[in-house]
């Protein structure tokens, strides 16, 4: 049986002090915090599982990423 595969990865960006040239914060580097699971048998919708919940999450941004193809990559 093989292990399944989330649907998403969950990353989360927090602002920095900087700003960008029209007056944006610049967000710090990505740290992935968790992923997303489809729900088992014929459930609808998805279960988003944090391993890391982030003090400021209301002020940074929050990514979803399809997961990588494990095992060596065509060329």
């Amino acid at each position: 049986m093989s292990k399944k595969q989330p649907l998403y990865r969950v990353s989360f960006c927090s602002p920095t002090s900087e700003t960008d040239k029209d007056g944006n914060p610049k967000l710090s580097n990505a740290v992935e915090i968790g992923a997303v699971w489809g729900r088992s048998g014929d459930k609808e919708g998805a279960i988003m599982r944090l391993n890391i919940v982030p003090q400021n999450m209301a002020d940074g941004v929050i990514f979803l990423n399809k997961p990588r193809p494990k095992g060596p990559q065509p060329g």
